[in-house]
């Protein structure tokens, strides 16, 4: 994959999942190039940046954005999901921009 060091992010993992699942969190960072973490102990979690195929691309100048990978363990297999954060979907942005332009008619603003 020539483009993986376009694919950059963060995330987030407690400490409290990796004491108890470590073979989830080991099977969620496959894949990733870990290039920095953060020991959070207000969260009590470890904040990783890194490059990954299930990343993104993010274009020259954009901030990384944060993932949340979602793990799921039975007995036979584990299986990860990345969710991009702070991404919304069509119905996300109308309901924002009729908040937008409900507060603007409010307020009188033009």
């Amino acid at each position: 994959m020539n483009d993986l060091l376009k694919r950059s992010g963060t995330f987030e993992v407690s400490r409290d999942l990796i004491y108890k699942n470590p073979e989830g969190v080991l099977k969620a960072l496959e894949g990733v190039l870990i290039v920095n973490l953060n020991d959070n102990f207000i969260h009590r979690s470890i904040i990783y940046s890194g490059f990954s195929i299930h990343f993104d691309i993010v274009e020259d100048g954009m901030m990384c954005p944060e993932y949340k990978p979602l793990i799921t363990a039975t007995e036979e297999d584990i299986s990860i999901k990345w969710i991009r954060q702070g991404t919304y979907n069509e119905n996300d942005i109308r309901v924002m921009l009729a908040e937008i332009k409900s507060a603007i008619r409010d307020n009188n603003i033009k």
